[in-house]
């Protein structure tokens, strides 16, 4: 269907019957095309995509073997990575999440934060912003969380005369795309809206930035610890990001110190 089926896909959940079938129809394809290299036994409401068998993930690892596997979309605009990021962001609107369960709201972030992942791979392969599925992301995910995401959700009022962060992240849109490096991205959208960086509750903007460690993989939300991401901090403080804003009982200066980061 490519990219743009996550944004023409209407934000509605599908019902257990058409879930279904369209899960077999997705088995029966890649048992037929496939040639048994990969395969989705199970015929319940959600197969799982493996390998034959731990052979054939070396195989197709091999870099001749990848070259000729990659040489039909050579000079088409088929981007694999972008492919993905719009196939998670249109199960994310069709899909039903009970968040007073908490396996469904377990699903419902890592399939998030795969969505970020995608995107980061995607920006990092084509150098170019995934604007139009982002935005589709925020819509999705902010009407989810009755409009957490957005960026204005947890925004100071103008003319507050108090900038004290407290211990609450008040993640929005944009502290996720900081944190998943996504520099095109944060750079379009900030300099497109007038982003005012210090303007944010709780974590500031710069924060995420400098520790960058909430990242989760998979389905074990795993904590994975990244270094400081230098160009968005540099962009930040560019655009006024304040290095004295509080946050967690230490200024965002004093946490870079901490951290080792050369001042």
């Amino acid at each position: 269907d490519g990219p743009s089926a996550a944004i023409c896909a209407e934000r509605k959940t599908t019902d257990v019957a058409f879930e279904a079938e369209i899960n077999e129809q997705m088995r029966r394809r890649i048992m037929s095309r496939c040639l048994g290299l990969l395969e989705a036994p199970s015929k319940d409401a959600s197969p799982v995509v493996q390998y034959l068998h731990l052979t054939v993930k070396d195989y197709l690892e091999k870099p001749e073997v990848a070259e000729w596997t990659d040489a039909p979309s050579q000079g088409t605009d088929f981007k694999p990575v972008v492919s993905m990021l719009s196939a998670t962001i249109r199960l994310l609107k069709t899909t039903h999440f009970d968040l007073k369960l908490r396996e469904d709201a377990k699903a419902l972030w890592v399939l998030r934060n795969e969505a970020m992942m995608y995107a980061e791979l995607a920006e990092s392969e084509t150098g170019q912003a995934q604007t139009a599925l982002l935005e589709q992301l925020t819509e999705t995910e902010s009407y989810r969380s009755g409009g957490r995401w957005h960026v204005d959700r947890y925004k100071y009022a103008k003319g507050s005369s108090s900038l004290s962060h407290n211990t609450y992240d008040h993640d929005n849109f944009l502290s996720f795309a900081i944190l998943a490096g996504l520099m095109s991205y944060v750079i379009e959208y900030v300099n497109a809206n007038t982003i005012d960086v210090n303007a944010k509750i709780g974590r500031p903007y710069l924060e995420y930035a400098l520790a960058p460690v909430e990242k989760i993989v998979g389905k074990n939300l795993v904590l994975i610890t990244k270094p400081p991401n230098i160009s968005m901090i540099i962009f930040l403080l560019e655009k006024g990001a304040d290095p004295n804003l509080r946050y967690d009982g230490m200024t965002v200066w004093q946490r870079a110190l901490e951290k080792g980061l050369d001042p």
